[in-house]
């Protein structure tokens, strides 16, 4: 029988009085890699940043090795041997590899104290030859691709001799073959004695190297499952079903004619002969996970690929969109992944929005600074930004509600096509929803959407067809009667 390392037992949390997590009792065995899997905002991160010491719990205890722990802190997790990875852990690119590997606890002389630069590079060789990955212990970090850079980060937890390792979608910006690669080293780690928790939505790896399975929905563990293939359509069967209950539905649409045509478009990183179309006032999703190629379709669409070929055709005119400024004046958005890019971090709200088409508030060269409040107080409104913020430095906001600053700015500039990728990740439910709800209304006057997500429910919910992107192709295409959560699932973990 395996044996448990790790129980959060009854684990409840709220921020400033709302329920973020509700009693959760949650184990993990020794040599186990247990997903934890759920729509974005559900809590996931949230209680796996409890149990690396990042957030405290209102309720609940933690339980190491049967043991119950006092509260604690990230530093007193360390020492407990958790270490907790996600795509915005702390490295230092100017540093060597060496350097990274030992950030936090460098080996010292037991009596002289100083550095012991022999036996770090000792544990560094041995980490990295049991993960069977070979890179200059001198060389920069920041040289390094981003899986290889990972792959350092998990060989340095074998220097530290961790027992649990908390990976909470680090796999964000991989390739299909550096994926590929990382997993397997995560494998290797797991032989190694190592117990993981690894937070993703990618439901194909899940199937692939999970051993137990978490379901969170509402902040509650809604089910725990062993992962078998025996089970694998019971599994899809539930995840269907909690998807389901956050799902958005459909508004009446009548897409016209057709705006957009991508044929056979290659790039030097991810495409591999992407084909789609897009109509005019038609929501169109993009489904996939890290490394199937969908953030590098919208990059290279909005002419930020330089290597990109292939035949793309607006309105029925073929052209070749090589900037960014060539995508703006053929009235192409682009609103990337949890990014501040193209705010004025020192502008409020409304000079955001109103600063990507001034003209539209302006009046013979003079700015209208009553009609330029208005018209960013319809979106500021309708996304839920409390008035006495839209005054506000947007770098005083948070990263959600820039988000919704963002997303305005593109919509009020006259955009015709907006290419949005993961438009609602760092939102709440509430928020969510008021932004598919101007997302519907703006479809309804023509704008034509074509929406990067690796959120299920999301893409069932507001698209009237969904492509299933794969390896730099669409594997997929489920549109009518046939775009279903159960067929999504199905496609993406096939």
């Amino acid at each position: 029988m395996q044996e448990q390392v790790c129980f959060l037992k009854n684990i409840s949390k709220s921020f400033h009085g709302i329920p973020v997590l509700r009693q959760i009792s949650i184990g993990l065995y020794r040599g186990e890699i247990h997903a934890i899997i759920g729509d974005n905002g559900v809590g996931k991160s949230t209680l796996m940043r409890i149990l690396a010491g990042f957030v405290s719990c209102d309720k609940g205890e933690v339980f190491l090795d049967g043991v119950l722990l006092p509260p604690y802190n990230q530093y007193q997790a360390v020492r407990h041997g958790i270490t907790y990875i996600a795509p915005d852990s702390v490295c230092v690119p100017d540093m060597t590899v060496l350097e990274n590997m030992f950030l936090e606890d460098y080996p010292r002389h037991p009596v002289s104290h100083i550095l012991d630069h022999q036996t770090a590079k000792e544990r560094a060789d041995a980490a990295l030859q049991l993960l069977r990955f070979q890179v200059p212990l001198g060389q920069r970090l920041g040289s390094l691709g981003t899986a290889e850079r990972k792959l350092v980060m998990l060989a340095s937890i074998l220097c530290h001799k961790s027992k649990i390792l908390i990976l909470d979608e680090v796999a964000l910006g991989l390739t299909e073959y550096e994926l590929e690669s990382f997993y397997k080293e995560l494998i290797a780690l797991k032989n190694q004695g190592v117990s993981i928790f690894l937070v993703t939505q990618d439901l194909k790896k899940v199937f692939e190297i999970a051993d137990q399975i978490t379901m969170i929905s509402g902040g509650a563990a809604v089910w725990s499952q062993r992962n078998s293939r025996a089970f694998f359509e019971d599994i899809c069967q539930k995840i269907s079903i909690e998807i389901e209950k956050n799902a958005f539905p459909k508004l009446p649409s009548r897409p016209g004619g057709e705006v957009l045509r991508v044929e056979e478009l290659y790039n030097a990183s991810a495409l591999r002969g992407v084909n789609l179309s897009l109509r005019k006032g038609e929501i169109v999703g993009v489904l996939g996970t890290a490394g199937s190629g969908r953030t590098s379709l919208a990059r290279s669409l909005f002419g930020l690929d330089r290597t990109c070929k292939g035949r793309v055709v607006l309105s029925g005119k073929a052209v070749r969109i090589r900037s960014a400024a060539e995508a703006k004046r053929h009235r192409i958005g682009f609103m990337e992944e949890l990014t501040s890019a193209g705010l004025v971090p020192h502008l409020n709200c409304v000079e955001n929005i109103t600063l990507a088409n001034v003209d539209g508030v302006s009046h013979v060269a003079l700015l209208d600074l009553k009609l330029e409040r208005s018209s960013a107080a319809y979106y500021l409104e309708r996304l839920g930004i409390e008035g006495y913020k839209w005054l506000r430095p947007v770098r005083e906001l948070s990263r959600g509600e820039q988000q919704k600053v963002l997303l305005s700015k593109w919509l009020f500039s006259n955009t015709r096509i907006m290419i949005l990728d993961e438009p609602t990740i760092a939102l709440d439910i509430a928020s969510r929803v008021d932004v598919y709800n101007i997302l519907s209304e703006l479809a309804g006057g023509g704008i034509s959407f074509l929406i990067m997500s690796s959120d299920i429910g999301e893409l069932a919910g507001m698209c009237d067809r969904v492509y299933v992107m794969r390896g730099g192709v669409m594997a997929h295409e489920l549109t009518g009667e046939a775009l279903t959560i159960k067929q999504l699932v199905k496609c993406l973990s096939s």
